[in-house]
């Protein structure tokens, strides 16, 4: 299934510190697409959550 391999690589770059807008630069799907990807996956949104605490420090 073409989404469980995006899914996959958005997990992996959101992981590698990416923003949700540049993973949906570099794999050419819209932001709003990585977002939705990004919601089934708990993992992905404490990555998110981990960015911004590093962010305000």
């Amino acid at each position: 299934m073409k989404l469980e391999g995006e899914r996959l690589k958005v997990k992996e770059l959101l992981e590698r510190g990416m923003s949700q807008s540049d993973i949906a630069k570099k794999l050419g799907i819209h932001r709003y697409t990585v977002k939705a990807l990004c919601e089934r996956e708990k993992s992905c949104t404490e990555t998110f959550k981990k960015r911004i605490e590093v962010r305000s420090i």
